[in-house]
């Protein structure tokens, strides 16, 4: 309460794991998202990162309260791959259905919500098949943003122990046709929002001349002019990239 009344206009709620909030101390991020937004003041929530296995235990109250207006419609769900083979020999504790349900559920939701997620490619023994499983279910779940990681050893593990390494060119090739796959697929999102109007809060300062604000599911947005960090206002999306938006003040 205090920040906010400082003139704090976001708050961000992060971890390693954000689902995981409050197991070991009888709570549950539910409640800590439910207390936030009962707060007064004009301010945003961001939650950071949540893995698939630990946000399945919370996400039937979780859903009230990140829906809020208060809360962006952004959620950062890592799935590192599509195959269950690679995502049983990562030791995820999920499968590919898993994050499906989830994503689609989180949609039904939050119809024009961000969807964040990691992909690692080229772990030992991933295969064209395990790799192809990926690629289709990027294709279904189309989200927002992936983040692209070909698979580097770390010294003393399983993974690093392996003999069955991918060749660094194959990673390469996959990571490659993944990262295209993600642009593709976030061009047209972003594209679809051109003529929208949307209220946006101002975060940062942009190059030449410019200020990035964000929107209700957090998408960057564009906007010539000087308008002070925290401000609120209107603007019409008037092109897109696959990044981010452009927007006019309205």
């Amino acid at each position: 309460q205090h920040g906010i009344e400082e003139g704090a206009r976001e708050l961000l709620i992060t971890a390693q794991d954000t689902a995981c909030y409050g197991f070991d101390l009888g709570t549950d991020l539910p409640a800590l998202l439910g207390s936030l937004t009962e707060l007064p003041g004009e301010f945003m929530v961001r939650v950071g990162m949540m893995n698939p296995d630990n946000l399945s235990r919370i996400v039937d109250r979780l859903l009230p309260a990140w829906t809020s207006p208060k809360v962006y419609q952004f959620l950062h769900l890592p799935v590192q791959s599509g195959s269950p083979a690679m995502l049983e020999a990562m030791n995820r504790g999920y499968g590919p259905g898993d994050f499906i349900s989830l994503a689609k559920r989180l949609r039904r939701a939050s119809p024009h919500m961000t969807l964040a997620t990691d992909v690692i490619v080229g772990f030992p023994g991933e295969t064209e098949e395990d790799h192809r499983s990926t690629v289709d279910m990027l294709k279904e779940v189309r989200p927002d943003i992936v983040n692209v990681t070909r698979f580097s050893p770390r010294q003393g593990t399983p993974a690093a122990r392996a003999r069955n390494q991918v060749p660094g060119w194959v990673a390469k090739e996959r990571s490659r046709e993944i990262t295209k796959l993600r642009f593709e697929i976030s061009q047209e999102i972003n594209g679809a929002m051109t003529g929208r109007r949307e209220r946006i809060t101002i975060t940062e300062e942009g190059k030449a001349g410019t200020v990035i604000g964000r929107t209700s599911s957090y998408k960057p947005v564009v906007v010539k002019g000087r308008h002070p960090a925290g401000s609120t206002m209107e603007v019409e999306i008037i092109r897109s990239a696959a990044t981010h938006l452009f927007g006019e003040p309205r």
